[in-house]
This record gives structure tokens, C-alpha cells and sequence, in this order.
């Protein structure tokens, strides 16, 4: 009995349609937010020309972001 339970309720949450935000990137996701569609507006020219005088393709696929940590600090 309880395995017959446990088999109906994986059946029942199998069934639940995925939310279509899930299908989304974070990036689609974020551009619904005013601020980042400003900040997106204000910077890009910056962003294009830094990779261009690197000679980057933009925009980059992927970003590696390292920071350093100091005692206390970050």
C-alpha cells in the first residue's frame, strides 16, 4: 500500500506543468527588472569598446570573475 502511495504521488508531481520561467535564462529572467534594463542601457557602449580594444568577442559567452580576499575585507 504505501508503495502504491509513494508511485502515485511521483505520477502526481510529474504531471505538474514546469512554470515557463523555468525555461528561461537568468539573464531573460533579470531584463523584466527596470534598474537592469537602465544599467544595461548605461553601460553597454562602455562594455563593447573595453572588448574591442582587447580584441574580445562581445557579448562573451561566459565571465570568470576572481576576487582576491584581505583579512576582514572582501
Amino acid at each position: 500500500m504505501k508503495t502504491i502511495t509513494i508511485g502515485a504521488l511521483a505520477l502526481l508531481f510529474l504531471a505538474i506543468p514546469s512554470s515557463p520561467d523555468e525555461k528561461k535564462s537568468f539573464r531573460e529572467l533579470q531584463w523584466k527588472y527596470p534598474r537592469v534594463r537602465t544599467a544595461a542601457k548605461e553601460k553597454n557602449e562602455v562594455l563593447e569598446k573595453w572588448f574591442r580594444e582587447k580584441s574580445v568577442a562581445f557579448p562573451p559567452r561566459a565571465i570568470l570573475i576572481r576576487a582576491f580576499k584581505k583579512e576582514a575585507l572582501l
